[in-house]
C-alpha cells in the first residue's frame, strides 16, 4: 500500500509540469497564435476570478504485479474571494476510492482552517486543522487544470470549433518535456527512471464563448519501477463569472482540531 501510495503522489505532482521555455524559433500559422492567445487570455481571465464553481475528476488505472488496481477522485468545489488567501472561503466535497477503499468527505475552509466531515471506510471522523500545519492537497488538485502553458506547445495545436461557440484547443506534451520541467520528479523516481517510461501527454482544453478556461483534461501513462499507470483528469468550471454562495458544515466550529502529518 505504501508503494501504491507513492505512485499516486508522483502521478499527481507531475501534474503541475507543463512550463516549459520555447526554443523554436519557427513562425507561428495565423490559427496557432490565436490558439495560444485565447488559451493565455482566457487563463488569466478565470484565474482572476473571485468566485468558483466547479468539479474534479482524476482516475488512475495502475497494473500492479498483474493485478488492475484503480484509484479515483471526484470532488465538487465553491470558492468565494478565491484570489485573496485571507478572505477565500471555499466548500470540498466528493469521493475517493482507492483500489476498493471508499473515503467520503466533505470539507469548509475559511480564515486559513479547514473543517474535515469525513466517512472513511464507514468510519465517520469529524476534525478542523490549520492550514499552515499541512495545507489542503484535495484543492490544490484544482491548480492542475489551470496551467501556463508555453507558446512552443501550441505548433502542433489542433483547434475545433464547437456548436456552442466555444473552442477546443488539443496540444501535445513529451515525455522529454514532462521531465526537462521538473527536475526533481526524475530524482525522486531514481536513476533508472528516463523520458522514455512517459507517454506523450494529452492536454485538451476548452474556452468557452465568454473567454473563460471552463475545461481541461490531462492524460498520460507512465512506467514506474515496473508499474503501468494512466492518468486522466479532467478540472470542469461552471457558471464562469457568477457570483457563488458558500455554505459552512453545520457544526463546524466545534470539531476537535488535529495537526495533519504532525
Amino acid at each position: 500500500m505504501k508503494k501504491l501510495l507513492s505512485i499516486v503522489l508522483i502521478l499527481v505532482l507531475s501534474l503541475s509540469c507543463f512550463s516549459l521555455a520555447s526554443c523554436d524559433k519557427e513562425e507561428f500559422t495565423k490559427e496557432q497564435l490565436e490558439a495560444y492567445e485565447n488559451y493565455t487570455n482566457a487563463l488569466k481571465k478565470t484565474n482572476e476570478l473571485d468566485d468558483l464553481d466547479g468539479k474534479l475528476d482524476m482516475i488512475i488505472s495502475m497494473n500492479v504485479q498483474g493485478t488492475q488496481q484503480t484509484v479515483s477522485y471526484n470532488f465538487n468545489m465553491k470558492a468565494s474571494g478565491a484570489t485573496d488567501p485571507k478572505a477565500v472561503k471555499m466548500r470540498l466535497g466528493g469521493k475517493m476510492n482507492l483500489s476498493g477503499q471508499n473515503t467520503v468527505m466533505d470539507c469548509y475552509m475559511e480564515n486559513s482552517w479547514a473543517y474535515y466531515d469525513m466517512n472513511v471506510s464507514g468510519q465517520k471522523v469529524k476534525f478542523k486543522t490549520n492550514l499552515a500545519d499541512g495545507g489542503n492537497s484535495y484543492s490544490e488538485l484544482f491548480n492542475a487544470g489551470n496551467v501556463d502553458l508555453p507558446k512552443s506547445l501550441f505548433k502542433k495545436v489542433a483547434v475545433t470549433e464547437q456548436s456552442d461557440g466555444s473552442k477546443l484547443l488539443e496540444l501535445t506534451l513529451s515525455g522529454k518535456q514532462l521531465l526537462s520541467l521538473y527536475t526533481d520528479l526524475a530524482a525522486n523516481l531514481g536513476t533508472d527512471f528516463s523520458a522514455s517510461d512517459i507517454s506523450d501527454a494529452s492536454v485538451n482544453a476548452t474556452v468557452n464563448k465568454d473567454g473563460y478556461l471552463s475545461k481541461t483534461t490531462v492524460s498520460y501513462t507512465m512506467m514506474i519501477q515496473g508499474i503501468s499507470a494512466k492518468l486522466t483528469l479532467t478540472v470542469e468550471y461552471f457558471n464562469l463569472g457568477k457570483s457563488v454562495t458558500v455554505e459552512p458544515i453545520e457544526g463546524y466550529q466545534s470539531f476537535p482540531e488535529q495537526i495533519i502529518g504532525g
